[in-house]
């Protein structure tokens, strides 16, 4: 048997090429083991393997997908907030399948939001993305909205002008 120390390169048999030892397989270090591949062969190889079966893997999945999607989502809301999809539902419609800041119909960006009193942890509503977002930059502050009021109130043109371009339903 011929040793690691004695030997410094080996002959790839898959590539035919001439590597140093540190390139060859564990088992071909140990023991020089005749049939194994260098490193490089080895990961080419692994690779194809692994994206042939990653094909079938995610076509599994994504035909599974649609029956596990609602367990997911209903164990997320549990976990994070405490009410199932049902409840979540339930939320939803009571505030007219729409952001109960912007009363929009359409989520935007990442959907709809789920939003709550990170001190408590109470639900409040369901918000789009947009809505949740201005809350959590405003850092859930009244103080900081109301400034933003003031602010928008200020440089709108007036009084009147302010609550008939933005308080006119």
């Amino acid at each position: 048997m011929v040793r690691r120390c004695d030997v410094k390169s080996f002959i790839c048999p898959r590539c035919n090429i001439e590597k140093p030892i540190s390139r060859a397989s564990k088992r071909m270090r140990n023991g020089l083991r005749s049939g194994d591949r260098c490193l490089d062969c080895e990961a080419t190889i692994q690779k194809i393997r692994r994206d042939s079966l990653c094909d079938h893997i995610n076509e599994k999945r994504r035909a599974a997908y649609p029956r596990h999607a609602a367990k997911q989502k209903d164990s997320m809301l549990k976990k994070k907030y405490g009410i199932g999809v049902k409840e979540w539902n339930e939320m939803f419609c009571a505030q007219g399948s729409k952001c109960a800041i912007c009363f929009s119909t359409e989520p935007r960006g990442r959907g709809w939001q789920t939003d709550h009193d990170h001190k408590t942890g109470v639900v409040r509503a369901i918000l789009c993305h947009g809505c949740n977002s201005l809350l959590g930059h405003a850092k859930e502050s009244p103080q900081v909205l109301l400034g933003a009021f003031r602010y928008l109130y200020q440089h709108g043109g007036g009084p009147e002008t302010f609550f008939s371009k933005h308080f006119s339903n």
